[in-house]
């Protein structure tokens, strides 16, 4: 089975406040995967969300001075 794109979402928001937008998966066999960038900040983003569910970070990567 070939993977795809469902689809795609970016955003931005000042430091200390939430970020929400909304995500429906279709089809069957599903991976949802999200992926966090930060730029210039503390390098924490506190919990991700789907279907108000916790998700399991995979891991992170701190890039000081860049």
């Amino acid at each position: 089975m070939a993977l795809a794109v469902d689809a795609t979402s970016s955003g931005s928001t000042a430091s200390g406040t939430n970020y929400t937008y909304s995500h429906t998966c279709t089809g069957s066999d599903r991976v949802l995967l999200v992926a966090v960038t930060e730029n210039g900040g503390t390098g924490i983003t506190r919990t991700v969300t789907y279907a108000d569910v916790g998700m399991t970070s995979a891991g992170s990567q701190l890039n000081a001075g860049r």
